[in-house]
């Protein structure tokens, strides 16, 4: 039944189910397609004039950052979060009043086959998650995955959104296996119906909760970071069951979330990003034991999700741009959360958990911040060659003095972690031997072959924006080439393409049509492709650029970045 007429049936219905519910259109704004403006009942006023009335939709919530202001929160009415407002924007003090009440009933929860819920739980954390996030292996001293275990019982969206992805792969996985399992498929659809009403029910009441500021600082920092993750949680489950056209509105208040609770001084030019972000985290807390162990303290549940949720917020944030054309809505903290120095502990660390190091990254960044730049400019009709000639020569220079590096030692010399250090000890060594034997796809030389394929992609990304899409031009050419082999021969097994998927469609589009063959039966040879869909989305973006030039009988001259192999759209292209 995957990806055939049944499948695609039941999805369909559960979407359309979900739309219809009234307890989702009472839930987040920024993910509700529509609604009449008597939908709900409006806040109480307080008076006629225009300030009173701007004054209703505010509230006094401590920012978490080293600057504590009051926030405007006029997009926030009802708990909903307007995906066109990119941060919250400090106002004055004597403007803040206290919140209304909400007026809206208590919506139920649903329970549904609940004596199924420890099943689903299970799945996710032993199956699904390591799947999802093959390179993500927390050592055992560090904690291990115990603050994913404490989330997934103790955080309502977290568990909700969890169950519901778990069910969603589980379907797939019956499908694929063997024939049967009605009654099991049945309780897996029926679980991720009820899961995601639970989720955007919650989720629209811890906002609210958030809004009114009734809490303390620390229990409000600690309901921001659970938001965070529940939003970018919902946002791996609608790239999973193919639901790109919400994806921008998810990274809108991820985004918005995020720089909440880091502070608006942390992107301050001159500030030290990374001092406010450790500064932040570690007002997060307690950690579970006792007392620092050694040399070192195990974190928090909340300081590591509120690092691994930043991570992929980033990624997201990241390869989004690159199809919309826009600077990456979190670029200005880049510097501080992406680079350092080699021996210091960085906020974001992706390599630990996509399994490609920082530096890739941050260039692709800068390249989409630079490809945004060119297109202002155009559309201004300003002469760009020269500032784009600089700035392009400066991403490509630190693209080859990273892949030089590389390329001359035999080991990719990864940044020297607390992690390593303990893989040395010779008892804790077995775990970490046993560990890459059972999934030899993370081993350190696949986390090199993925951040080169990255770090090619990049560098083809670079080229398209600087000179065009001139497919044949001999720079693309070689790193197309380069992208292919590292595919061909340096994965440990297909399944790793997953994180690879957005450098796999950027090498693709750009492709020799003698090369297009290789693309396909690597995207065809990963099966069921409901657990492969970024790949196969890449696979469609590619075969349209094909069959394009085809039927044109045309090159890429025409290209001016890679946004246009992306095919422009508003919604954004989530390849992760």
């Amino acid at each position: 039944m995957d990806n055939g007429p049944l499948q695609e049936d039941m999805l369909n219905q559960v979407k359309r189910e979900v739309k219809e519910k009234a307890a989702m259109r009472r839930t987040l704004g920024y993910i509700r397609e529509a609604e009449t403006a008597n939908d709900e009942p409006p806040l109480p006023s307080q008076g006629n004039t225009q300030a009173e009335a701007g004054a209703e939709t505010q509230y006094t919530l401590r920012q978490h950052g080293p600057n504590p202001t009051l926030l405007d929160t006029s997009q926030l009415q009802g708990g909903r979060i307007d995906p066109e407002v990119d941060s919250l924007v400090p106002i004055p003090a004597s403007t803040a009043v206290e919140p209304a009440p909400d007026p809206r009933p208590e919506v139920p929860r649903q329970r549904v086959w609940p004596g199924c819920d420890p099943g689903f739980k299970s799945f996710y954390l032993d199956f699904f998650f390591p799947f999802l996030f093959p390179f993500y292996q927390p050592h055992m001293l560090e904690g291990g995955r115990a603050w994913l275990f404490h989330f997934v019982n103790e955080s309502e969206g977290m568990q909700q959104t969890a169950i519901a992805l778990s069910s969603y792969l589980f379907s797939i996985v019956l499908d694929a296996t063997e024939a049967g399992h009605e009654t099991c498929k049945k309780i897996g659809w029926d679980k991720l119906f009820a899961e995601m009403t639970n989720t955007f029910t919650g989720l629209s009441d811890n906002i609210l909760r958030l809004r009114q500021g009734h809490d303390n600082a620390d229990m409000q920092l600690s309901l921001a970071v659970r938001i965070l993750g529940t939003i970018v949680h919902l946002q791996r489950f609608e790239i999973a069951t193919r639901g790109f056209a919400n994806c921008n509105k998810h990274l809108g208040a991820a985004v918005q979330c995020f720089t909440h609770i880091l502070g608006d001084s942390a992107a301050t030019p001159g500030t030290d990003t990374a001092s406010d972000f450790f500064a932040v985290l570690g007002r997060m807390g307690p950690s579970p034991w006792p007392r620092p162990y050694r040399q070192f303290q195990i974190a928090s549940p909340e300081q590591v999700a509120f690092r691994f949720f930043a991570s992929l917020l980033v990624v997201d944030d990241i390869i989004a741009s690159t199809s919309l054309a826009e600077e990456p809505r979190l670029y200005k903290y880049h510097a501080g959360l992406l680079s350092g120095e080699p021996q210091r502990e960085l906020p974001v660390d992706l390599e630990a958990v996509m399994g490609c190091q920082n530096w890739v990254l941050l260039q692709i960044g800068e390249i989409s911040a630079l490809a945004a730049w060119k297109r202002r400019q155009a559309g201004n009709g300003d002469d760009t060659a020269s500032e784009l000639a600089r700035r392009g020569n400066a991403i490509q220079g630190a693209l080859n003095s990273r892949l030089d590096s590389m390329r001359n030692s035999q080991d990719s010399q990864p940044r020297t972690t607390q992690s390593s250090e303990l893989d040395h000890n010779a008892v804790l060594g077995l775990f970490s031997e046993w560990q890459s034997q059972s999934q030899p796809s993370t081993t350190a030389s696949q986390r090199r072959a993925v951040t080169e394929i990255w770090a090619y992609a990049a560098m083809i990304y670079l080229l398209v924006t600087l000179h065009g899409g001139h497919s044949t031009q001999i720079e693309i050419r070689q790193n197309v080439d380069r992208v292919v082999a590292l595919l061909a021969h340096k994965l440990s097994t297909p399944a790793l393409l997953r994180t690879v998927a957005w450098p796999f469609c950027v090498a693709g589009c750009l492709a020799a049509p003698e090369q297009e063959a290789f693309f396909r039966h690597q995207a065809e040879s990963l099966q069921p492709t409901g657990l492969f869909v970024t790949v196969h989305k890449a696979m469609e973006i590619m075969e349209q650029v094909w069959l394009k030039r085809a039927m044109t009988g045309q090159s890429d001259e025409m290209v001016d970045d890679m946004a246009g192999y992306f095919g422009g759209s508003s919604e954004g292209l989530f390849l992760v």
